[in-house]
């Protein structure tokens, strides 16, 4: 039978060195489950739906809307706060319909489109909703490139390291 013995240190007990490699060798540590969800949730919580997304070379995000035009914003208005730029891009879309609504009315009654104009009402406010859909899709491709990079910044790594009370060996690595 043999016997060893090692010193185990919790991460403020490692040297400068130690710390710096425990947090270079748990790189992905906090991005290796769906850390995504959250916004994932948030979007669908107002009504768009984040079909897949990429951070990488592409940058790009897929969504569709999943509520109708109103709804959304309305839900972004009342959920979200005035220094979120989604509030902002919200309220400039619905500042945009209301218009878009009075140019299509027939002068009278101002909130509602006219009959005879619906036609070309409906096809300049589809562009408008698929360019909201799209600046939509950006301001929430940005939160998922801020998150991930706090995520796998030093700060980050090293709350998790500290919270999560591991042992380390005096290299740094994870015991």
């Amino acid at each position: 039978m043999k016997t060893i013995e090692l010193n185990l240190y919790k991460f403020n007990e490692l040297s400068n060195e130690a710390k710096q490699k425990a947090i270079e060798l748990n790189y992905y540590f906090n991005v290796d489950h769906e850390w995504w969800n959250c916004t994932y949730d948030d979007a669908e919580n107002i009504g768009l739906e984040i079909t897949g997304f990429d951070l990488g070379r592409s940058q790009e995000i897929g969504t569709k809307l999943v509520k109708d035009f109103s709804g959304i914003i309305d839900t972004i208005i009342s959920e979200h706060g005035e220094t979120c730029e989604t509030f902002k891009t919200a309220m400039r879309y619905r500042t945009e319909r209301s218009q878009l609504v009075t140019q299509f009315s027939d002068g009278i009654t101002t909130n509602k489109v006219a009959e005879e104009r619906e036609d070309e009402f409906d096809e300049i406010a589809d562009d408008q909703e698929k360019l909201f859909r799209l600046e939509l899709g950006r301001l929430y491709l940005e939160m998922l490139r801020k998150e991930y990079d706090w995520l796998t910044g030093d700060k980050a790594i090293e709350e998790s390291l500290v919270v999560n009370e591991y042992d380390f060996l005096e290299t740094g690595v994870i015991y």
